[in-house]
């Protein structure tokens, strides 16, 4: 049920009753403050905040617009409703001019539960708008700023193809100016022998409304033509339609030249060296744009066909960080979110993710030890460790199949272990959580492990080499030691010793409190939920009493006919199937009158009473707590039966 905060201006203490009641029948609970005079209105806006505004028209000393008028400028955007028994037509006109969010007749109290919740509802939604606005304008702002301090050239193109935007590094690469790039003025740029290539690109990504990647010569102010790397992405407006193209360029003439120079190979160490040059600022704006992205989808309303938009930028910005965060892993820079983690629990999690990444004949195997001391480990880092390891452990066993097993356990590492580690840093002996990784793949000899954590050193014929060098620093920005074993035809065994987090304080248990509203006696449950009934029969079981249920009026009359003597209270509920509570109620009431009722509902109190009246001994709104039940009960049967 709804919860709100009302100011309600009103001199009669009975129609304020009666407004409050229409709304507890529409579903909403209000904490209300009553006033009657200017003065009490004026102070009450002054000293609170609320909700909804509720206010008569006619009032002994007080006129409902003047009212009004104080509202708009105190409190401007609280829903100002006029609850009136009479308001003409051009009174009800003006009051909507003058700022008031609705009216209801006192005669048609009916209209007031769905004009609060409309109202409401208008709040909310300006109010999302507006933080929609907002943060559309910082994230913008954000942008431009991020934009003219990026070490890439970065440009923004209109659905109509025309540039709306293009950074410092750009024009001090081209030399032209914003109306100077749109149009022809970059295509002149373009070298000869790739304008076509590019353009068909460039045309494509217009009509298809999507991104683009290319990379071709662009001529530099000073005319000398340099390879650029343009990558361009679509960009989406408030209601999901395609706007144009958001698009960073790259100097990348020194990898061409490095390319031209070396094989396969080498090409794809100078794309990582380059990576690595751009890592952190290019994390900065993948931070910018992410974390904004972030906010707008948190802001968006479920429902909102901008969603899966939003949710496109952020997962594109998380695959362009990837290659980065190894990046930074590997130089230990990397930016870790520490927190406390059951590192086997946090395997399991990953399992499935695993096995997707590795090939059927190769077998996952895990050995994880339970209630281990947690560790103090950034999540995110540790899944890439895992994979890392398990994947470089596939990829040794190759096609004839075999095993990867992972283990979790608690090491006591000796100062001889310790001068064993291959950290880079010393490891001081003491109690540790292991991970141990081990495959049954073809093994390593003493060259390859000399070289294994070397950035950009593989086995394999293609590959950036990154993974174990990532690996590497994971390690070392946990502050964890590092081991291998791993001999030719023998497989190999990754240990990663990653110290064991602060214990928190010890605390001695205490034996469980008493049941403070414990009972005895005999409780019918009428109930037509299952899962309701299973929960108040297991809350009175638990508290000491002996429990009957029925699942319908008529099954739970016909239970009380027959055990009627031994039943103490019944918790019944208002809807029921085949019978109504209120006749079940009655029914039994007629079998043995002085029997305990305790009425149940996710109706109000208000309802209950006007169905059953003021013949039941009590009423407990769902949902409720198990102590809630177990109090109202414990209540109801130490009440003297005189005093109901």
């Amino acid at each position: 049920m709804q919860r709100i905060s009302i100011l309600q201006l009103e001199d009669s203490v009975l129609d304020a009753d009666l407004e409050i009641a229409h709304l507890a029948r529409a579903g909403i609970e209000a904490d209300v403050r009553r006033v009657e005079t200017r003065e009490d209105f004026e102070q009450a806006l002054e000293s609170g905040k609320f909700d909804v505004i509720l206010a008569d028209f006619h009032l002994p000393h007080f006129n409902g617009l003047d009212a009004l008028g104080i509202a708009r400028v105190k409190a401007a955007e609280t829903p100002f409703i006029f609850v009136s028994g009479m308001l003409g037509e051009e009174i009800a006109i003006e009051s909507l001019k003058n700022g008031a969010t609705d009216y209801v007749l006192k005669m048609r109290m009916d209209r007031l539960g769905p004009a609060v919740q409309r109202a409401l509802a208008e709040v909310n939604e300006r109010r999302e708008r507006r933080r929609a606005e907002i943060a559309l304008e910082e994230s913008e702002s954000r942008f431009r700023i991020m934009a003219e301090s990026a070490p890439v050239m970065i440009w923004t193109a209109r659905d109509d193809k025309s540039w709306s935007y293009c950074n410092r590094m750009w024009m001090e690469f081209t030399g032209l100016t914003l109306e100077a790039s749109s149009g022809a003025g970059w295509v002149s740029r373009v070298h000869a022998d790739d304008l076509a290539r590019v353009l068909d690109a460039w045309n494509q990504a217009f009509e298809k409304q999507q991104g683009f990647s290319s990379d071709f010569r662009l001529r530099r102010q000073d005319g000398d033509y340099r390879w650029i790397a343009c990558r361009a992405a679509a960009r989406v407006d408030g209601n999901g339609r395609f706007a144009g193209l958001i698009a960073s360029s790259t100097d990348i003439s020194e990898m061409k030249q490095t390319e031209e120079r070396l094989r396969h190979g080498a090409k794809l160490e100078s794309l990582g060296i380059l990576a690595g040059g751009i890592a952190h600022d290019f994390n900065n704006l993948l931070t910018g744009i992410m974390g904004n992205a972030s906010l707008i989808l948190e802001d968006l309303p479920a429902n909102s066909r901008s969603v899966p938009f939003v949710e496109n930028i952020v997962q594109a910005s998380e695959t362009a960080a990837q290659l980065t965060r190894q990046m930074l892993a590997y130089s230990g820079k990397g930016r870790f979110v520490l927190e406390r983690l059951d590192l086997s629990r946090q395997v399991r999690d990953i399992t499935p993710l695993i096995e997707a990444s590795i090939p059927r004949l190769v077998a996952l195997r895990l050995q994880l030890g339970r209630g281990l001391t947690p560790i103090e480990a950034d999540p995110g880092q540790i899944q890439q460790l895992l994979m890392n390891l398990v994947i470089n452990g596939a990829e040794a066993i190759g096609d004839e199949g075999g095993s990867v097993t992972v283990s979790t356990e608690v090491a006591e590492v000796t100062q001889a272990v310790a001068d064993q580690m291959m950290s880079g840093f010393a490891v001081p002996p003491g109690r540790y959580l292991l991970l141990r990784v081990r495959d049954t793949g073809c093994g390593m000899d003493q060259q390859t492990r000399a070289r294994i954590f070397d950035p950009f050193f593989t086995t394999k014929f293609t590959g950036r080499g990154l993974g174990l060098a990532a690996v590497s620093g994971i390690v070392r920005g946990h502050k964890a030691g590092l081991a291998l074993d791993s001999e030719p035809g023998c497989g190999t065994e990754f240990r990663i010793y990653f110290p064991l987090a602060a214990s928190d304080a010890e605390t001695d248990r205490d034996e469980a409190p008493a049941l403070v509203h414990a009972g005895t006696g005999t409780v019918l449950i009428v109930e037509d939920e299952p899962v309701v009934t299973r929960t108040a029969r297991l809350t009175l079981q638990r508290y000491g009493y002996t429990v009957l249920t029925a699942q319908n009026g008529k099954e739970a009359v016909d239970l009380f006919r027959a055990v009627a003597p031994e039943i103490d209270l019944v918790l019944l509920d208002m809807t029921l199937p085949l019978m109504s509570g209120d006749v079940a109620f009655h029914e039994m009431r007629a079998i043995r009158p002085d029997v305990r009722v305790l009425a149940t509902s996710g109706y109000s109190e208000l309802e209950a009473f006007s169905r059953f009246g003021d013949e039941i001994d009590g009423f407990i709104q769902k949902p409720y707590r198990a102590a809630q039940l177990a109090e109202k009960v414990h209540e109801i049967l130490t009440r003297p039966l005189a005093a109901r």
